[in-house]
């Protein structure tokens, strides 16, 4: 079994497969390639990793250690003091992992080995290794081509997601979480199964035709923003949590080619149509 999110194919262990989550089904493809990245696993204790190189610690459920010329993802019980019921260990291109699951630590029956937040922080990875970006934005898909709407958790998001779904003109894409390619001659943009409160979330994709960043106004007014402002506010909308700073480069330089490229500005919004009228989706 093969999911392509973002447009990487990763290859499900074929003992997990029974296991994978009704909302991952959408992005199911056909078998024919190999797989960009794939993973083996069992059920079971996980086993005692040593003394490790921390290299991001969440201070919440998950970590990210250095081990041997990989990394090592792990999820504990109840945050930073809590026995280890999960992890992942990748090689030097994170394209080949190995995952462990202790379903009884945490009392469920034969869940997928790759259960949030697993899948999704090896994607992140994945992509910030010079394949694009994971963003917190609103995807909508207007005749071919996706405009982002990017900033932090409470900047509208949600809000801007329920005004585009009730018109029904366009696809809403997602309203949290998007992925971002930039590694081709085109920057194209795509779905993901990691929404928000409003529950958006399709496979679709299509290339970057705009990027606002959003902020909440009495009245909707759009402001054209200078290509360093955008990429800050760019790379300020990536979730980049667990990454090494020595590995920041790409992320800045993929901001940065968006900025350049393409139209970027200040979505100024009301929760109602004149937000859309606003970004020219009208």
């Amino acid at each position: 079994m093969l999911l392509s999110l973002g447009g990487i194919t990763v290859g499900i262990d074929p003992a997990d497969a029974p296991r994978l989550p009704s909302r991952l089904e959408p992005w199911i493809v056909p078998e024919r390639n190999d797989p960009a990245v794939a993973y083996t696993g069992r059920h079971g204790p996980v086993e005692d990793a040593g003394v490790l190189d921390a290299v991001f610690d969440s201070g919440g459920v998950w970590r990210v250690d250095r081990r041997g010329d990989g990394i090592r993802i792990s999820c504990r019980c109840g945050g930073p003091s809590g026995s280890v019921y999960q992890a992942l260990e990748l090689g030097p291109d994170l394209s080949s992992g190995r995952a462990t699951l202790d379903a009884a630590a945490i009392g469920e029956r034969d869940p997928f080995l790759l259960r949030a937040p697993m899948l999704e922080l090896w994607m992140s990875f994945l992509l910030m290794r010079g394949r694009g970006l994971l963003v917190h934005g609103l995807g909508v898909l207007a005749g071919g081509r996706v405009h982002v709407f990017a900033g932090p958790s409470g900047a509208g998001k949600t809000t801007m997601a329920r005004v585009f779904a009730s018109l029904g003109r366009h696809l809403v894409l997602s309203d949290d979480r998007l992925i971002l390619r930039t590694d081709g001659e085109r920057l194209l943009v795509h779905g993901t199964p990691w929404h928000g409160e409003s529950e958006h979330a399709s496979p679709e994709g299509g290339e970057l035709a705009a990027l606002w960043l959003l902020e909440k106004a009495p009245e909707s007014s759009a402001l054209p923003l200078a290509p360093d402002r955008a990429a800050r506010g760019l790379a300020g909308a990536c979730f980049a949590a667990g990454w090494p700073r020595t590995g920041w480069a790409h992320v800045l330089g993929a901001c940065a080619r968006v900025a350049r490229e393409i139209p970027c500005g200040t979505l100024r919004f009301a929760p109602d149509e004149s937000a859309v009228r606003a970004a020219g989706l009208d």
